[in-house]
Protein backbone atom coordinates (compact mmCIF):
# COMPACT_ATOMS: atom_id res chain seq x y z
CA UNK A 1 0.00 0.00 0.00
CA UNK A 2 1.21 3.33 -1.20
CA UNK A 3 1.47 6.26 1.42
CA UNK A 4 -1.76 7.81 1.42
CA UNK A 5 -1.65 12.12 0.93
CA UNK A 6 -2.19 14.15 3.52
CA UNK A 7 -4.82 15.87 1.91
CA UNK A 8 -6.81 12.34 0.91
CA UNK A 9 -6.80 11.84 4.75
CA UNK A 10 -7.96 15.54 6.02
CA UNK A 11 -10.68 15.17 3.47
CA UNK A 12 -12.25 12.16 5.59
CA UNK A 13 -12.29 14.11 8.84
CA UNK A 14 -14.95 16.76 9.73
CA UNK A 15 -14.62 20.62 8.45
CA UNK A 16 -14.57 23.09 10.78
CA UNK A 17 -16.61 25.43 8.45
CA UNK A 18 -19.42 22.24 9.10
CA UNK A 19 -19.13 22.35 12.37
CA UNK A 20 -21.75 23.80 15.09
CA UNK A 21 -20.47 27.41 15.97
CA UNK A 22 -19.03 27.95 18.68
CA UNK A 23 -19.57 30.70 21.49
CA UNK A 24 -17.35 33.46 19.90
CA UNK A 25 -15.22 33.86 17.19
CA UNK A 26 -11.96 33.60 19.04
CA UNK A 27 -13.80 30.05 20.60
CA UNK A 28 -14.15 29.20 16.66
CA UNK A 29 -10.38 30.13 15.86
CA UNK A 30 -8.97 28.31 18.74
CA UNK A 31 -11.10 25.38 17.24
CA UNK A 32 -9.43 25.58 13.86
CA UNK A 33 -5.77 26.32 15.41
CA UNK A 34 -5.84 23.53 17.02
CA UNK A 35 -7.61 20.99 14.27
CA UNK A 36 -4.84 22.72 11.93
CA UNK A 37 -2.19 22.02 14.20
CA UNK A 38 -2.79 18.41 14.64
CA UNK A 39 -3.73 17.95 10.40
CA UNK A 40 -0.52 18.89 9.98
CA UNK A 41 1.73 17.40 12.06
CA UNK A 42 -0.17 14.26 13.20
CA UNK A 43 -1.59 13.11 9.77
CA UNK A 44 1.69 12.75 8.02
CA UNK A 45 2.80 10.69 10.46
CA UNK A 46 -0.20 8.63 10.51
CA UNK A 47 -0.20 8.46 6.83
CA UNK A 48 3.64 6.98 6.87
CA UNK A 49 2.50 4.28 9.11
CA UNK A 50 -0.95 3.48 7.68
CA UNK A 51 1.20 0.78 5.00
CA UNK A 52 3.03 -0.84 7.64
CA UNK A 53 -0.40 -0.65 9.70
CA UNK A 54 -2.79 -1.82 6.90
CA UNK A 55 -1.39 -5.14 6.86
CA UNK A 56 -1.45 -6.09 10.54
CA UNK A 57 -4.78 -7.84 11.45
CA UNK A 58 -4.33 -9.40 15.29
CA UNK A 59 -3.74 -7.97 18.59
CA UNK A 60 -0.68 -9.91 18.85
CA UNK A 61 0.75 -8.23 15.33
CA UNK A 62 -0.07 -4.90 16.46
CA UNK A 63 1.48 -5.20 20.05
CA UNK A 64 4.95 -5.45 18.42
CA UNK A 65 4.63 -2.22 16.27
CA UNK A 66 6.01 0.38 17.52
CA UNK A 67 3.52 3.26 18.65
CA UNK A 68 3.19 6.45 17.72
CA UNK A 69 3.73 8.38 21.34
CA UNK A 70 1.82 12.01 21.69
CA UNK A 71 2.34 14.68 24.07
CA UNK A 72 -0.93 16.41 25.07
CA UNK A 73 -0.86 19.87 27.25
CA UNK A 74 -2.96 21.89 28.76
CA UNK A 75 -5.06 24.80 27.92
CA UNK A 76 -8.22 26.27 26.91
CA UNK A 77 -6.79 25.85 23.18
CA UNK A 78 -5.12 22.56 23.26
CA UNK A 79 -9.29 20.81 24.38
CA UNK A 80 -9.86 21.10 20.74
CA UNK A 81 -6.20 19.50 19.83
CA UNK A 82 -7.59 16.07 21.76
CA UNK A 83 -10.91 16.72 20.08
CA UNK A 84 -9.24 16.41 17.22
CA UNK A 85 -6.88 13.40 17.73
CA UNK A 86 -9.93 11.60 19.33
CA UNK A 87 -11.61 12.39 15.68
CA UNK A 88 -8.94 10.84 13.93
CA UNK A 89 -8.72 8.02 16.15
CA UNK A 90 -11.92 7.08 15.41
CA UNK A 91 -12.42 8.03 11.93
CA UNK A 92 -9.08 5.61 10.88
CA UNK A 93 -9.83 2.92 13.82
CA UNK A 94 -8.97 0.04 11.03
CA UNK A 95 -5.48 1.26 11.45
CA UNK A 96 -5.24 3.27 14.71
CA UNK A 97 -5.69 1.24 18.20
CA UNK A 98 -4.72 1.72 21.84
CA UNK A 99 -1.61 -0.39 20.74
CA UNK A 100 -0.27 1.71 18.22
CA UNK A 101 -1.45 5.33 19.58
CA UNK A 102 -0.05 6.45 22.93
CA UNK A 103 -0.69 9.58 24.45
CA UNK A 104 1.51 11.37 27.36
CA UNK A 105 -0.36 13.85 29.67
CA UNK A 106 1.44 16.99 31.41
CA UNK A 107 -0.56 17.08 34.03
CA UNK A 108 -4.64 16.10 35.84
CA UNK A 109 -6.35 18.87 33.03
CA UNK A 110 -4.72 16.90 29.94
CA UNK A 111 -5.00 13.68 31.48
CA UNK A 112 -8.92 14.19 31.48
CA UNK A 113 -8.53 15.49 28.09
CA UNK A 114 -6.72 12.10 26.91
CA UNK A 115 -8.98 10.18 28.39
CA UNK A 116 -12.39 12.10 27.19
CA UNK A 117 -11.43 11.96 23.92
CA UNK A 118 -11.14 8.06 24.41
CA UNK A 119 -7.59 7.92 23.67
CA UNK A 120 -4.83 5.68 25.66
CA UNK A 121 -2.88 7.33 28.13
CA UNK A 122 0.65 6.77 29.24
CA UNK A 123 3.72 7.97 30.96
CA UNK A 124 6.84 9.26 30.00
CA UNK A 125 8.48 5.96 32.30
CA UNK A 126 7.30 3.39 30.02
CA UNK A 127 7.30 5.82 27.05
CA UNK A 128 10.12 8.07 27.09
CA UNK A 129 9.80 9.07 23.24
CA UNK A 130 7.64 10.99 21.82
CA UNK A 131 7.39 12.11 18.05
CA UNK A 132 5.61 15.16 18.83
CA UNK A 133 4.09 17.11 21.88
CA UNK A 134 0.81 20.07 21.56
CA UNK A 135 0.45 22.31 24.24
CA UNK A 136 -0.46 25.58 25.16
CA UNK A 137 1.95 28.55 26.46
CA UNK A 138 0.95 31.70 28.71
CA UNK A 139 3.19 34.08 26.15
CA UNK A 140 5.31 33.03 23.01
CA UNK A 141 7.88 35.70 21.20
CA UNK A 142 8.22 35.53 18.08
CA UNK A 143 11.55 33.25 18.14
CA UNK A 144 8.69 30.39 19.60
CA UNK A 145 10.49 30.92 23.27
CA UNK A 146 7.55 30.18 25.67
CA UNK A 147 6.44 31.13 28.99
CA UNK A 148 4.51 28.32 30.53
CA UNK A 149 3.25 27.39 34.28
CA UNK A 150 0.14 29.76 34.61
CA UNK A 151 -1.17 26.11 35.45
CA UNK A 152 1.14 25.31 37.67
CA UNK A 153 2.19 22.21 35.56
CA UNK A 154 5.61 23.97 34.24
CA UNK A 155 7.99 20.54 35.06
CA UNK A 156 5.90 18.14 33.42
CA UNK A 157 5.08 20.76 30.44
CA UNK A 158 8.79 20.64 30.09
CA UNK A 159 9.63 17.01 30.34
CA UNK A 160 7.28 16.27 28.15
CA UNK A 161 8.30 18.98 25.18
CA UNK A 162 11.93 17.85 25.58
CA UNK A 163 11.01 14.21 24.70
CA UNK A 164 9.48 15.04 21.82
CA UNK A 165 11.05 15.03 18.02
CA UNK A 166 8.77 18.39 17.60
CA UNK A 167 6.85 20.92 19.96
CA UNK A 168 3.61 22.82 18.64
CA UNK A 169 2.09 25.54 20.44
CA UNK A 170 -1.43 26.21 20.38
CA UNK A 171 -2.96 28.89 21.61
CA UNK A 172 -5.23 32.34 21.25
CA UNK A 173 -3.90 35.38 20.05
CA UNK A 174 -3.33 37.20 23.28
CA UNK A 175 -0.50 35.07 24.13
CA UNK A 176 1.55 36.02 21.54
CA UNK A 177 4.35 38.72 22.58
CA UNK A 178 7.22 40.69 21.78
CA UNK A 179 9.41 39.61 24.12
CA UNK A 180 9.03 37.28 27.16
CA UNK A 181 7.37 38.62 30.48
CA UNK A 182 6.07 41.20 28.13
CA UNK A 183 2.53 40.88 30.90
CA UNK A 184 3.38 37.49 32.69
CA UNK A 185 6.00 37.34 35.38
CA UNK A 186 8.15 33.93 35.49
CA UNK A 187 6.36 31.33 37.36
CA UNK A 188 9.57 29.12 39.29
CA UNK A 189 8.85 25.76 40.54
CA UNK A 190 10.56 25.36 44.20
CA UNK A 191 11.21 23.03 46.83
CA UNK A 192 8.47 23.39 49.11
CA UNK A 193 10.86 24.31 52.30
CA UNK A 194 12.80 26.82 50.01
CA UNK A 195 11.56 29.86 49.25
CA UNK A 196 12.59 32.12 51.47
CA UNK A 197 16.33 30.84 50.40
CA UNK A 198 15.32 31.02 46.57
CA UNK A 199 14.03 34.49 47.33
CA UNK A 200 17.30 36.04 49.24
CA UNK A 201 19.27 34.27 46.37
CA UNK A 202 17.37 36.11 43.13
CA UNK A 203 18.23 39.12 45.66
CA UNK A 204 21.32 38.75 45.02
CA UNK A 205 21.27 37.31 41.34
CA UNK A 206 19.34 39.78 39.89
CA UNK A 207 19.78 43.18 42.62
CA UNK A 208 17.37 45.92 41.54
CA UNK A 209 16.04 44.02 38.25
CA UNK A 210 13.87 41.92 40.65
CA UNK A 211 10.83 44.05 40.86
CA UNK A 212 8.73 40.95 42.15
CA UNK A 213 8.63 37.55 43.47
CA UNK A 214 5.86 36.00 45.11
CA UNK A 215 4.38 32.66 46.09
CA UNK A 216 1.53 31.72 44.29
CA UNK A 217 -1.46 31.30 46.55
CA UNK A 218 -4.18 28.83 45.97
CA UNK A 219 -6.69 30.81 47.59
CA UNK A 220 -10.32 30.95 47.13
CA UNK A 221 -10.29 27.47 46.67
CA UNK A 222 -7.76 26.36 49.26
CA UNK A 223 -5.94 28.33 51.66
CA UNK A 224 -2.25 28.20 51.56
CA UNK A 225 0.25 27.93 48.55
CA UNK A 226 -0.08 26.16 45.09
CA UNK A 227 1.20 22.60 45.92
CA UNK A 228 2.27 21.26 42.26
CA UNK A 229 1.85 17.67 40.62
CA UNK A 230 5.11 17.26 42.65
CA UNK A 231 4.83 18.75 45.69
CA UNK A 232 6.34 21.43 45.23
CA UNK A 233 5.30 25.18 45.57
CA UNK A 234 5.11 28.25 42.52
CA UNK A 235 6.81 31.63 42.89
CA UNK A 236 6.12 34.24 40.36
CA UNK A 237 8.84 36.81 39.89
CA UNK A 238 9.25 39.66 37.37
CA UNK A 239 12.75 40.38 36.27
CA UNK A 240 11.66 43.05 33.43
CA UNK A 241 11.52 42.40 30.29
CA UNK A 242 13.20 39.08 29.37
CA UNK A 243 15.20 39.46 25.87
CA UNK A 244 17.94 36.48 26.18
CA UNK A 245 15.67 33.95 27.35
CA UNK A 246 17.98 30.94 27.34
CA UNK A 247 20.49 33.52 29.79
CA UNK A 248 17.84 34.09 32.24
CA UNK A 249 16.68 30.80 32.10
CA UNK A 250 20.25 29.37 33.48
CA UNK A 251 20.56 32.08 36.05
CA UNK A 252 17.73 31.11 37.51
CA UNK A 253 18.55 27.21 37.21
CA UNK A 254 21.06 27.75 39.02
CA UNK A 255 20.00 28.80 42.16
CA UNK A 256 19.51 26.11 44.55
CA UNK A 257 15.90 24.92 45.59
CA UNK A 258 14.44 25.84 42.04
CA UNK A 259 13.80 23.06 40.23
CA UNK A 260 12.34 23.59 37.26
CA UNK A 261 11.52 27.67 35.62
CA UNK A 262 8.78 28.35 33.17
CA UNK A 263 10.99 29.74 30.34
CA UNK A 264 10.98 27.65 27.51
CA UNK A 265 13.78 28.20 25.18
CA UNK A 266 12.89 27.12 21.97
CA UNK A 267 14.87 23.74 21.02
CA UNK A 268 12.61 22.28 19.38
CA UNK A 269 9.32 24.36 19.05
CA UNK A 270 8.42 24.28 15.43
CA UNK A 271 5.19 26.01 14.67
CA UNK A 272 2.78 28.43 16.70
CA UNK A 273 -0.50 28.59 15.69
CA UNK A 274 -2.67 31.29 17.21
CA UNK A 275 -6.44 31.67 17.35
CA UNK A 276 -7.27 35.25 16.60
CA UNK A 277 -10.17 37.30 17.70
CA UNK A 278 -11.66 38.03 14.65
CA UNK A 279 -12.37 34.37 13.69
CA UNK A 280 -8.87 33.51 11.40
CA UNK A 281 -5.86 32.09 12.64
CA UNK A 282 -1.85 32.74 12.68
CA UNK A 283 0.90 30.13 12.08
CA UNK A 284 4.08 31.49 12.78
CA UNK A 285 7.07 29.56 12.55
CA UNK A 286 10.51 30.80 14.65
CA UNK A 287 12.23 33.61 13.43
CA UNK A 288 15.78 33.85 13.33
CA UNK A 289 17.43 36.51 16.03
Amino acid sequence: MSVPSIESLEAQLSQVSDLESLASPLENAKRLASYKAMDEHFLPLLASKIPEWSKLSTIAEFSVVEPLVIGIGSGSTVVYAAERLGEIKRVFSQYINDLNLICIATGFQSENLILSNNLRLGTLAYYPKLAVAFDGADECDPQLNCIKGGGACLLQEKLIALSADKFIVVADDRKKVPYLSYSWKIPIEVVNNAPTFVENQLKKEFGDDLKECDIRESMPKKAGAVVTDNFNCIMDINVGPVHNVKDVHQRLKQITGIVETGLFPNVNCAAAYFGNSDGSVEKIVPQTE
